[in-house]
């Protein structure tokens, strides 16, 4: 993904391999993807999360060009 310019972030935590075991592991990847999907869809959160690196963003060409409303209307 990453040589195909998409935007990827990856984090790997010490101790984890498939799946996670720490509790604190899984909260830190659900909040890192919030943090990625709010960077990629350009929304504001409603609380502060720590940053995660996002590779390849160009935010410019990420926000959709259709907006939810027109692909329900779609459907």
């Amino acid at each position: 993904m990453k040589a195909k310019g998409l935007p990827v972030a990856y984090i790997a935590y010490e101790w984890e391999q498939h799946g996670f075991r720490r509790a604190e592991n899984t909260k830190r990847s659900y909040e890192a993807e919030l943090y990625f999907y709010s960077k990629i869809f350009q929304f504001d959160l409603s609380d502060q999360i720590e940053p995660v690196t996002i590779e390849n963003l160009n935010v410019g060409e990420t926000k959709p060009t259709t907006s939810p409303m027109e692909i329900a209307e779609t459907l």
